[in-house]
């Protein structure tokens, strides 16, 4: 243990010497862990976690694959798929647009996903307040939307 500690006291005073090798080492080290760090962060997030739905292992994200390009489904491709496919329980669609919400003279511009019905009865969602989409309301073309209790506490206030 004596020589280790020798050997330490020798690092530092060898590092005292030079001070801009000393400074870049501890930058070089510096940004080795913080770039391990948030590569374990992603990694996890992304692979280790599961989905925040009931029974993540049972959904599947369909896209079209022409490499090196990726493409949405068409209302047809959903609509075959929905119909003709019955390897699959459910199926759903949604596409993610910018919106802009307008509430008197206050207007926000906000991330929002159109959505089939069967969107919250496939991923097993229920609504604190009110309901939320069935497969019954595809057809009607009424202009409404589900908030989430994050953007209706903080646009709205709860009310």
């Amino acid at each position: 243990m004596s020589h280790l500690f020798r050997d330490v006291l020798y690092c530092l005073r060898s590092l005292a010497r030079t001070p801009a090798l000393a400074a870049t080492i501890v930058l070089t080290v510096g940004v080795g862990l913080g770039a391990t760090t948030a590569m374990v962060s992603i990694v996890r997030a992304v692979l280790v976690n599961p989905l925040p739905y009931a029974a993540p292992d049972e959904i599947v994200w369909i896209y079209t694959d022409n490499p090196p390009y990726r493409f949405r489904f068409s209302v047809v491709d959903y609509r075959a798929l929905e119909a003709d496919h019955p390897a699959f329980s459910a199926v759903a669609a949604y596409q993610t647009s910018s919106v802009t919400v307008t509430d008197g003279g206050v207007s926000e511009r906000v991330t929002a996903k159109s959505v089939t019905g069967s969107y919250f009865p496939l991923l097993r969602q229920t609504a604190l307040l009110g309901r939320v989409f069935d497969p019954a309301d595809d057809g009607r073309g009424d202009n409404v939307a589900v908030l989430t209790a994050a953007y209706w506490t903080s646009r709205f206030g709860g009310d």
